[in-house]
């Protein structure tokens, strides 16, 4: 007799997929911004063409790196 084998379910990982759509349309909407500016003729300024929503995630990331050297390293 032989056993049915049965089909693995084919597990699908949504919150990956939905992160990567997310990063590519970012990427893509960086770059057509980036291009516009070109040929507009505008040149980057490093942090002071960021949006207060950008600067405030600069912000926190910065803050959150001061933080684990402080805790790891002089603590």
């Amino acid at each position: 007799m032989s056993k049915k084998v049965k089909k693995k379910k084919q597990i699908r990982n949504r919150t990956g997929e939905m992160l990567r759509d997310y990063a590519n349309a970012n990427r893509q909407y960086t770059e057509e911004n980036k291009r516009r500016q070109e040929e507009a003729g505008v040149q980057p300024k490093g942090l002071e063409n960021l949006n207060p929503t950008e600067k405030i995630c600069v912000a926190v990331i910065v803050l959150g790196g001061i933080g684990l050297i402080v805790r790891y390293v002089i603590l």
